[in-house]
């Protein structure tokens, strides 16, 4: 038979799988980044949870070279006051990256271009707090919305 493993026995790193329907993969949630300020994000902040304040209102968050973080996703939320801040987050411009996709709001497709380090943002006279978008990285020159609430549009 095959050797049990109790709960007591599993590390962070390494991969367990147990045969029927439950599977688990080693390693926690990542913490949360509190993001108050100009930011360039990096590798580090891949599948971590990001929360933006009232206090980046007209700063940047700049994202990573696409080519270094292929399937990464990066999760970022408003958890400042309701029309508080400009939410702008840049691609990288030191190279061709984009940003491409869509939000659906209850009335209209907001369309985001993929234009070679254009920013978006999220419109400060709409923000509310838990508005959020998600980028998932597709490939070394393109991000894209996998997921968004909001107003978020090309700047």
């Amino acid at each position: 038979g095959a050797d049990a493993i109790n709960a007591t026995q599993i590390d962070e790193t390494t991969a367990y799988a147990w045969s029927g329907l439950h599977t688990y993969s080693g390693g926690r949630i990542p913490s949360i980044r509190s993001v108050t300020g100009t930011t360039s994000l990096t590798n580090a902040d891949c599948g971590r949870p990001i929360t933006v304040t009232a206090g980046i209102d007209t700063q940047t968050i700049t994202l990573p070279e696409a080519s270094t973080v292929i399937g990464c996703v990066f999760q970022i939320t408003y958890i400042g006051a309701n029309a508080g801040a400009l939410v702008d987050i840049s691609p990288l411009d030191s190279d061709a990256d984009g940003i491409i996709g869509s939000c659906e709001l209850v009335a209209s497709i907001v369309s985001i271009s993929g234009t070679a380090d254009a920013d978006i943002g999220l419109t400060k006279a709409s923000g509310l707090i838990g508005d959020h978008i998600t980028l998932t990285v597709i490939s070394a020159s393109q991000f894209a919305v996998s997921d968004c609430e909001g107003i978020w549009a090309n700047n």
